[in-house]
């Protein structure tokens, strides 16, 4: 065993013969040599040669020579280049596996066979004069890769054999050329000297989908792009895919990808990207390219970017867009005028945000987008104005941490944060965008009350953390009048003691409020009690979070007491009239 060797311009870094135990040469570094980098003549043991890298060997020697009549020798993940040839077996061998190895860029060809070889898959050649010479009857390679070789993938060189190179990547999706042939494909020549035998057909191609192929413009909506390299031509499974590492470069027109351009390499035969929307609604073309003739290896695909035109609306602290991923965006406003009943320990840098969202199906779910004139501090918040309070739904941000100026607040119609509470299609918000400028322990709202001045932020301090992480109810079903149990789970996840004001909305209204201290890192249970006489379905929040929908059925409580009372008025008066009547019998 030869292992973790550098060997820098010797005269026979590796050279074996005859040996009659196995031989593992594995991990050494080959740079340059009188002779072939690797050398081994005929033996009885077996040979593994793995997980070298051999280069600079100059014009008359190669990487990796098999002597005549060598058997059972693995040739596998090693990267070889600067060679004459990268690998070259002589005649008579046997058992030959050549797999999962980089060929590029030598002086003469990539692989020259002259013996059947047993196994040739997962093979990367490319930049090459020549790719693989085959100077033998029979011979078979699937799930290569070939492109960029310069005379061409396959040279043909003896007898009519059978030649089974069916499945590997030719550097174009509709496969390899045949003999300059202009009936064939536009990949990589294979010539075959007029030997008949060639099966070529099927081959590896590239296919891309997009999933979704439809997202909300905004700029926070993705979609999965896959390039998959596993499918023949025939569209079928082919039972492998192209080496792995192969480079596949994205490209879109709109939108990001990490920006209009990114290179991933497959696994399995597998590349994915992430496509991120527009600002903007609009279509964005999507291209995948795998190694080879940029015209024929491609595929695009499009991704619809939907929503309405983004608005810029002017702020006191600067320019915010406003967008909507469905629906029609209009009414967008601003005034510096707060109403009354904001805390006096928050900033409100951009005052107060109104806006309209039309042409809904009713319930809808509409991702708003909003850029900020600066990325905004890891404690911002979103509040609502409903009904004359300010309502903290917080629950409805996203994208804050995510170190950019744009940030996503996603509405339901009627849901928690439409300020009219109905699923009619339209939905209706005035909001802000909030941060505490000194930890808010408790604050008891005092409608009407005058708005104090918006204070200058201090430094970071350790705030509470206090939120409501589930709700839940008692029933989902009651008649009316009866009273439903509404459980609040409440935790503290900073290390400081918090105080919360806990909100409980029907319908996105307020129903009450309770106030809950909760130690650092601890929790809490808060109860609620709640009970409708009309009959309906009511939405039921707290603090954001939903508790579930209460449903309400039957008719007043009162009407089934009254009933059961006149039945039993009638009994009694029924029981009074048999009783006289068998008394004056008896008389």
């Amino acid at each position: 065993m030869v292992t973790n060797n550098t060997l820098t311009n010797t005269v026979r870094p590796f050279e074996c013969q005859n040996p009659t135990n196995n031989v593992t040469v594995t991990g050494n570094t080959i740079n340059g040599s009188v002779y072939s980098g690797i050398n081994i003549g005929a033996a009885s043991g077996t040979k593994l040669i793995n997980n070298n890298v051999i280069y600079n060997m100059g014009t008359d020697q190669n990487g990796i020579t098999l002597q005549n009549n060598v058997a059972g020798t693995i040739i596998d993940g090693n990267e070889i280049y600067g060679a004459r040839i990268g690998i070259q077996t002589g005649s008579g061998t046997t058992g030959t596996q050549i797999t999962n190895n980089k060929i590029h860029d030598n002086i003469w060809g990539a692989i020259l066979v002259n013996e059947a070889i047993t196994i040739l898959t997962g093979n990367s050649i490319h930049n090459n004069p020549r790719g693989i010479e085959v100077a033998t009857t029979s011979f078979a390679a699937h799930y290569n890769s070939f492109y960029a070789n310069d005379y061409g993938a396959m040279f043909l060189y003896s007898g009519n054999g059978t030649y089974n190179v069916t499945n590997n990547w030719w550097g174009a999706n509709d496969g390899p050329n045949i003999d300059g042939a202009g009936t064939t494909g536009n990949g990589q020549p294979i010539i075959t000297n007029a030997f008949t035998g060639l099966v070529y057909n099927p081959w590896l191609k590239l296919n891309l989908s997009a999933n979704p192929d439809s997202i909300a413009a905004g700029g926070g909506a993705t979609s999965a792009i896959r390039a998959d390299m596993t499918m023949n031509s025939d569209n079928l499974t082919s039972g492998g895919f192209v080496p792995d590492g192969t480079q596949i470069v994205f490209t879109t027109t709109s939108g990001s990808i990490g920006s209009l351009t990114t290179t991933k390499t497959t696994a399995s035969g597998i590349a994915t990207a992430t496509l991120t929307s527009a600002v903007a609604p609009g279509t964005a073309t999507v291209t995948a390219a795998a190694p080879g003739d940029a015209i024929y290896t491609t595929r695009s695909l499009t991704v619809a970017f939907t929503g309405s035109a983004p608005v810029p609306v002017n702020t006191p602290g600067g320019t915010v867009t406003v967008g909507a991923s469905t629906g029609s965006l209009g009414a967008v406003s601003n005034t510096a005028i707060i109403p009354p009943g904001l805390p006096p320990t928050v900033d409100m840098p951009y005052g107060v945000i109104s806006f309209t969202v039309s042409d809904l199906a009713p319930g809808t779910t509409v991702t708003m987008t909003f850029i900020l004139p600066t990325v905004p501090p890891a404690n911002l918040q979103f509040w609502k104005y409903i009904n004359g309070a300010w309502v903290d739904c917080s629950s409805l941000l996203s994208g804050v941490a995510d170190g950019n100026n744009t940030v996503f607040v996603t509405i339901t119609d009627g849901g928690l944060g439409d300020q009219d509470g109905l699923a009619n299609g339209v939905i209706v918000d005035p909001c802000a965008f909030v941060y505490p400028s000194i930890p808010m322990m408790f604050y008891q709202q005092s409608h009407g009350a005058s708005m104090p001045a918006v204070t200058t932020p201090q430094a970071p301090v350790s705030l509470p953390s206090v939120i409501v992480q589930s709700a839940s109810l008692s029933a989902n079903t009651v008649s009316p009048g009866s009273p439903v149990t509404v459980t609040a789970d409440i935790t503290n996840k900073s290390t400081v003691n918090g105080i919360k004001k806990v909100t409980l909305y029907v319908n996105g209204q307020v129903e009450s409020t309770q106030g809950i201290t909760v130690n650092s890192g601890g929790s809490s249970k808060l109860t609620f009690s709640v009970s409708r006489n009309e009959p309906g379905t009511y939405s039921i929040y707290v603090d954001g979070v939903p508790a579930g929908s209460l449903t309400v059925s039957g008719g007043p409580p009162g009407e089934a007491l009254i009933f059961a009372g006149f039945i039993a008025f009638i009994a009694l008066i029924l029981g009074l009239m048999v009783f006289y009547a068998r008394r004056q019998r008896s008389v």
